[in-house]
């Protein structure tokens, strides 16, 4: 709807980042019947499963290595917690707890997470579709997944993970763990979206280019 509303604005041009190509066609049938132009540059790139009608399709879709390496973490992971639990929510404590989670995993993130930054997740996590996965294990939260989920599909926006649990793979645990519900669910796709960190390979992703897009009035310079 981005032309219509351009048409209704006084804006000469917009600016939207990583979008993706099946998205960019439709809008340009859009563009073509109006007085816009629109230059397309490719930038990031995002990961994401096509989920298969079954688990079983999943797993054999891996391929033997990284099936073998998965399982291996999840026995590991089963081994040493053989209670545990995961909560999805989005009220308060949970919010918390996801936040000191993400600030605990890594140097970066932590910079990342300012009061802002912070207030921006909360108000989307008021937003109908966000939602919070929590992994615990012996009552202590030991990873966390900021999600938007539909019914076609769950997308993975952010996760937060306790460094001392580095070594049963946490993380790799409730992600794994989420794209199984998925997959179950009847989702059709399970979105990593930007970035490409290994694990996101690693559990079965593969690539989609991204593109960054600018659209403007065309300005007729003749005389």
């Amino acid at each position: 709807d981005i032309v219509s509303i351009l048409k209704d604005a006084e804006y000469k041009k917009i600016f939207i980042d990583s979008v993706q190509f099946e998205e960019v066609q439709s809008l340009s049938k859009k563009i073509i019947e109006s007085n816009y132009t629109i230059n397309l540059t490719p930038r990031d790139i995002s990961v994401y499963i096509e989920l298969p009608k079954t688990y079983d399709e999943y797993l054999a879709n891996l391929g033997k290595k990284k099936r073998h390496e998965l399982k291996r973490k999840l026995n590991k992971f089963t081994k040493e917690f053989s209670e545990y639990e995961i909560l999805k929510g989005d009220n308060k404590d949970q919010f918390i707890s996801f936040i000191e989670l993400h600030k605990n995993s890594s140097k970066e993130k932590k910079e990342f997470m300012t009061k802002d930054v912070q207030d921006f997740f909360y108000r989307l996590l008021n937003i109908d579709g966000w939602t919070i996965y929590l992994l615990f294990v012996k009552g202590e939260v030991v990873a966390g997944n900021f999600c938007f989920e539909n019914k076609e599909a769950l997308y993975l926006y952010n996760s937060g993970k306790n460094q001392r649990f580095d070594p049963f793979s946490v993380g790799i645990y409730l992600t794994h763990h989420l794209i199984k519900e998925s997959i179950e669910q009847k989702k059709k796709t399970f979105d990593f979206l930007k970035g490409s960190e290994r694990y996101k390979f690693d559990l079965g992703g593969v690539t989609k280019q991204l593109y960054d897009i600018e659209i403007k009035k065309y300005e007729d310079t003749a005389d």
